[in-house]
């Protein structure tokens, strides 16, 4: 039984691990797009910044 438990909290974390990553990739994403004066985020590429920033 205490394995079961075990198992069932590990399926849990890694899931919860997963969702975590995708949520923040989609949020990383959609914040380079929307907040392009930040320069540390350049990895939609840095022409994008550099044209929203001039025009």
């Amino acid at each position: 039984m205490r394995l079961l438990l075990l198992t069932i909290l590990e399926v849990l974390i890694v899931s919860q691990k997963l969702w975590y990553f995708t949520f923040v990739a989609v949020l990383d994403s959609s914040y380079c797009f929307v907040c392009s004066e930040n320069d540390t985020h350049t990895r939609q590429g840095g022409d994008t910044n550099s044209l929203f920033r001039s025009g």
